[in-house]
């Protein structure tokens, strides 16, 4: 059993999404869940004008993909369509 998850993480690798990921520059948390999202170590993400990290829980493989961005009060994102005025 252990063999086998090794050999499907290994293989998620590979796969263009986990290569899209890390180009992008940020946190990958990955894991079977997640605590508490606000505990996330978080980076600075070009593409949202903000920060942000990647959330790739395991079992949800070409399911949804999932991320964590924190957008400072009166920023404006730059290019996520998330924006915040007052």
């Amino acid at each position: 059993m252990e063999s086998e998850l090794k050999e499907m993480l290994a293989s998620l690798e590979r796969t263009g999404y986990c290569q899209w990921m890390k180009s992008e520059g940020v946190p990958i948390v990955e894991g079977f869940s997640v605590e508490d999202v606000r505990e996330l170590k978080l980076s600075p993400w070009r593409r949202l004008g903000g920060s942000g990290a990647f959330v790739h829980l395991y079992g949800m493989e070409g399911q949804t993909g999932m991320y964590v961005a924190e957008i400072l009060p009166a920023a404006r994102s730059t290019r996520s369509g998330i924006s915040t005025r007052r």
